[in-house]
């Protein structure tokens, strides 16, 4: 079981961890209170601290200082943690939909601005690259400055780039646009998993991930339905506008709510965090211990590594024996961010392949009209051209939809140099469809991982993942096409689940954000090369495309056999492991 402050040589081999809170006490000045350490190891000094529920009349013995696993876990849960939950649920939801906006806009900014390849080349990819960058350079914010103060800056920085982007004159405009939202997403989307797991004890730190999770998911959803309702009435300007209205509302709602103490504790501020506990206490409708005048973690607090300028430094995930750890999720967020968006981008390409063949001797070619169809039910457009090669040109700029399908099927005409737009209802189907096998991966994962730990259940999603991607090499029928496209959402979405709780459980509160912007980022960077490759692969090598999938599968099995370190009973650590390693 992990706990704060122990030695590297542990992490490092991730052996079993000895977490005697009377050894730590013993060297701590404030260890002098008897009541305040008696009530510590009763409470503390067991093997499942984090399933464990406190004696609540323990809570108000003669202790000046409690611990704050103690607090937490006597607070329970209750209205302070559901608010804060649904607030960052809606910001992260508006998150995901700034991510895959272009999706839906690209054809009408084509329209409006006439662009040209380069700019359509980069509105499309410029999010991704800066979100990578920032998620890398700029995921320490969180560390050093608060989980609510940056939460807060990255939603507004947002919410005015997006109004920045709905206002745009021209194309140029909209991509400086997409910058601003890049960063803001690279360095704040993450910190919603973070803040969100912080608010609550060990024990029940697999909800609010789950929570989050869920409404990361959603982005795609209602991406997919706003467009469908308000794209045509009312043009793309407001659409954008409608898009980012919730997040304005959750911003207004997280100026109310407190930092997490937590991250209060680990930065020196113990009356914060105390009253911040006061407030969560309140707002739970349970008292709060009356003779308790402060907090404490398990072991004394070690300091955070800082530069000259004060600044948490990045290359500390790669010290104090966490350097397998970073190494191992990142490989596991790439591999599994790239096979999510190969898998998306090969089955409309296939589909395209394959209707082209069907329909070459049939298709009456028109100089003078051209009517783009994807994926389906081309049988229903008049003068249709299924040229395969003029499709994969059309679409080389187009990204997919969150994570998996595409979002919608469009048709796209030209009239008298004015565009009109007709949206397909099967895309919204598809859109909740494949939330569905998501939200299934999550759920599963949840169950699955308190029973028979991450471990296991990890190396399970990877080896489901892999046999699934090793079907797609043969030929078989759609019904059983889009079964095996469920199930590998399915695998992914779990695997990729149990990464994220691995990722927020591992590393310490100082570097907490720092970590999770750095592993998500480098799964972004794996999305975005997957569907990179996709499209200039495949008409060369249908069979390539496939190789990419199973190749990281591969990967992604490697990676979970190598990593060793149960977390399923750990407790989440205050403070950063201190190491006598060499530096």
């Amino acid at each position: 079981m992990l706990h704060d402050g122990q030695e590297t040589q542990t992490v490092r081999d991730y052996g079993s961890l000895d977490t005697n809170p009377k050894d730590h006490d013993s060297k701590d000045p404030d260890s002098k209170d008897l009541a305040s350490k008696d009530l510590e190891s009763k409470d503390l000094d067991s093997k499942d601290l984090g399933s464990k529920e406190p004696d609540k009349t323990k809570l108000d013995e003669c202790a000046t200082e409690i611990n704050l696993e103690v607090l937490l876990q006597g607070m329970g849960l209750g209205m302070a943690q559901f608010l804060t939950w649904s607030l960052l649920s809606i910001l992260l939801i508006v998150h995901n939909v700034v991510i895959f906006l272009t999706t839906i806009l690209m054809p009408y900014l084509n329209c409006q601005w006439n662009l040209d390849t380069t700019l359509q080349t980069l509105i499309g990819s410029i999010h991704a690259f800066t979100y990578f960058v920032a998620g890398v350079t700029l995921g320490y914010l969180a560390d050093e400055y608060g989980r609510k103060k940056i939460a807060l800056i990255t939603g507004v920085a947002m919410i005015l780039s997006s109004i920045l982007s709905a206002m745009a004159p021209n194309g140029w405009t909209f991509l400086f646009a997409r910058i601003i939202q890049g960063v803001s997403n690279g360095a704040g989307k993450h910190v919603c998993y973070v803040f969100a797991t912080e608010t609550v004890s060990s024990k029940h730190k697999d909800i609010p991930v789950f929570l989050m999770s869920l409404s990361s998911q959603l982005g795609g959803v209602f991406l997919s339905l706003m467009s469908y309702v308000f794209l045509n009435l009312l043009g793309w300007r407001y659409l954008i506008l409608i898009l980012i209205a919730p997040a304005v509302i959750s911003i207004i709602g997280l100026t109310q709510v407190p930092e997490t103490s937590r991250y209060f504790l680990v930065t020196g501020r113990k009356e914060d965090a105390l009253e911040c506990l006061k407030k969560l206490y309140q707002w739970n409708g349970v008292e709060f211990p009356k003779h308790c005048t402060g907090v404490k973690s398990v072991n004394p607090p070690a300091k955070a590594e800082k530069s000259e300028n004060g600044r948490l430094k990045a290359r500390q995930l790669y010290r104090h024996g966490y350097a397998r750890m970073t190494l191992l999720l990142s490989l596991m967020y790439f591999a599994n961010l790239h096979i999510c968006m190969v898998f998306a981008a090969y089955l409309p390409l296939k589909d395209a392949s394959s209707e082209s063949s069907l329909h070459e001797n049939d298709t009456a070619l028109s100089s003078n009209s051209s009517v783009l169809k994807r994926n389906s039910h081309l049988s229903s457009l008049p003068e249709t051209i299924v040229d395969f090669s003029a499709y994969l040109e059309e679409t080389s700029n187009v990204s997919t939809n969150f994570e998996g399908y595409l979002n919608r099927s469009t048709a796209v005409q030209d009239i008298e140099d004015e565009c009109s737009y007709v949206l397909d209802q099967n895309a919204l189907i598809e859109a909740l469809t494949s939330f569905l096998g998501d939200a299934l991966g999550c759920c599963s994962s949840v169950f699955a991982s308190k029973i028979l730990g991450r471990k296991l259940v990890i190396r399970g999603y990877a080896l489901l993942t892999l046999l699934t991607s090793l079907s797609v090499y043969f030929q078989i029928g759609q019904a059983i096409e889009d079964i095996l496209g469920m199930l590998l959402r399915f695998s992914a979405t779990g695997f990729r689940f149990t990464a994220r709780l691995l990722t927020l459980e591992v590393f310490p509160t100082v570097l907490r954000s720092t970590a999770s912007g750095f592993v998500t980022s480098c799964g972004q960077l794996g999305s975005t090369l997957g569907t990179a490759l996709a499209y200039p692969v495949y008409p060369v090598s249908p069979i390539a495309v496939v190789s990419l999938i199973v190749g990281y599968a591969v990967v992604m099995l490697v990676a979970s056999l190598i990593w060793d370190l149960e977390t399923r009973d750990c407790v989440l650590t205050d403070n950063i492991a201190r190491t006598e390693a060499k530096k």
